[in-house]
């Protein structure tokens, strides 16, 4: 059973914990004018673009578009890829500013993900690479398309399905990455595009 099934229908803020799993969701975290605005400045404004990634298979394209924005000199860096830096964009900025005042914290980076169709995904991972600062909490932005996003606990095996709706915001905090693994599997059916922001803190400077 979805543990989430009985608390969507009474709430659209909620939280999760679960064996070191701290998840808090917020459904409504942008307007629905705004997010409607942002949505269509950062398809424009971000140059997309997909990547490959070295795998133990070999090279692999990523099966979607990303784009990785950041303070000045700040890189990220897994699977043998590195993004080099990028400014922050109006549309990117305005998201971050909205952000930090609400959860009193601050990120310098931001993965910027493009899910164009059904098709594109990310394979379950935990955002847990060096260039992360050890235990800060990983703040989601979803635009555009609602997808499922999955997250498994590693030890239990206990799976929770959470629809990302347009304009929520999904929290990843204490041992989050630690404990569980998380991912956006391709879709059944037809899907309109997604945008995705994920804000973090990186210490990798160049």
């Amino acid at each position: 059973m979805n543990p989430f099934e009985d608390i969507h229908t009474k709430s659209r803020r909620w939280e999760l914990h679960d064996n070191g799993i701290d998840i808090v969701y917020d459904a409504d975290f942008l307007p629905r004018e705004d997010a409607d605005r942002l949505f269509e400045a950062l398809k424009n404004e971000i140059p997309w673009g997909r990547v490959v990634i070295q795998t133990p298979g070999g090279p692999k394209t990523v099966p979607r578009m990303i784009s990785w924005h950041a303070d000045p000199g700040l890189t990220y860096s897994y699977s043998g890829l590195t993004h080099a830096w990028r400014g922050w964009t109006p549309a990117l900025v305005e998201i971050k500013t909205v952000l930090e005042q609400k959860l009193g914290a601050t990120f310098n980076g931001c993965l910027a993900n493009f899910y164009e169709n059904e098709r594109d995904s990310v394979s379950m991972h935990a955002d847990d690479e060096e260039d992360m600062e050890k235990g800060a909490s990983i703040a989601s932005v979803s635009l555009g398309a609602t997808r499922e996003f999955i997250v498994r606990h590693m030890e239990t095996k206990a799976k929770h399905a959470i629809p990302l709706e347009h304009g929520s915001l999904i929290v990843m905090a204490g041992d989050t990455q630690k404990v569980s693994r998380h991912g956006i599997p391709k879709c059944r059916r037809t899907c309109d595009p997604r945008i995705n922001l994920t804000f973090r803190k990186t210490l990798n400077g160049t």
